[in-house]
């Protein structure tokens, strides 16, 4: 007999002929054949879910397999079946692990499962040696934990990274702090911005060395921690009142 290739029920036969005999290659070629002929989106996904699993197990190929989940993740980023997929290849197959967290960040922000989307952020961050991307990685990390996973701790250390790596950036100082506060971090900022000081130019240097001697001195109740810190802010500006009157007050 001659099977008609635009003929769904004759392809949908073969196709379970093919599976019970477990020919797993005539199986993913007629999964591809139905796919083509697909009178709507949600049989195609269908479909191409299907080809993703065959591809994934029997067949052993992984690669075709993260394009098929793909296909489908990027159509429907709720698709429950396609992000289970993709993290049984991940786990499988750690050289795909890169290629299948981007396409499943879309996929978890879309389902708001912030804990796995976290873990995909710090593998990538873990993974990559770019420091735009370490830096751009670190600060989603950080919104996520501070927002989404409730980690206040885990939002501060990612700050802190970013700030060591830009310390200069007055903007994420304040973030830092910030993170701090919500984690009770206060010492582990101040020896992050001390630690910092030598790498920026006397003004930069001066208004950190005054945050720092305010957290010694007044958030850590340690005023004789803070003098060197007020010494730094009088060496760059003499005439700096707050420095002078704190170091007033600690020999008084």
């Amino acid at each position: 007999l001659t099977l008609d290739p635009r003929d769904p029920g004759a392809l949908a036969a073969v196709d379970r002929l093919a599976v019970q005999a477990e020919r797993w290659e005539e199986v993913a070629d007629v999964i591809r054949r139905r796919r083509d002929i697909a009178d709507s989106a949600e049989e195609r996904h269908d479909l191409t879910l299907r080809l993703g699993d065959v591809l994934a197990l029997p067949l052993a190929d992984p690669a075709g397999a993260l394009t098929a989940y793909g296909e489908v993740i990027r159509d429907r980023p709720d698709e429950v079946r396609a992000m289970e997929g993709l993290e049984g290849l991940a786990e499988a197959n750690p050289e795909l692990a890169g290629e299948v967290g981007l396409l499943l960040e879309d996929a978890y922000e879309a389902t708001g499962a912030w804990e796995k989307l976290s873990q995909v952020i710090r593998s990538r961050l873990d993974a990559t040696t770019d420091p735009a991307e370490q830096q751009a990685l670190r600060l989603r990390y950080a919104d996520l934990a501070g927002g989404k996973t409730g980690d206040a701790g885990g939002a501060y250390r990612a700050l802190e990274a970013a700030f060591l790596a830009d310390p200069s950036d007055v903007a994420l100082q304040d973030r830092i702090i910030e993170a701090a506060e919500a984690a009770d971090e206060h010492e582990a900022l101040a020896k992050a911005f001390s630690s910092a000081m030598s790498s920026l130019r006397a003004a930069d240097q001066s208004a950190l060395a005054s945050k720092v001697a305010h957290l010694y001195d007044v958030v850590l109740g340690r005023p004789e921690d803070a003098e060197g810190f007020y010494r730094s802010v009088l060496a760059n500006d003499p005439l700096d009142e707050a420095a002078f009157g704190a170091l007033k007050d600690l020999y008084t």
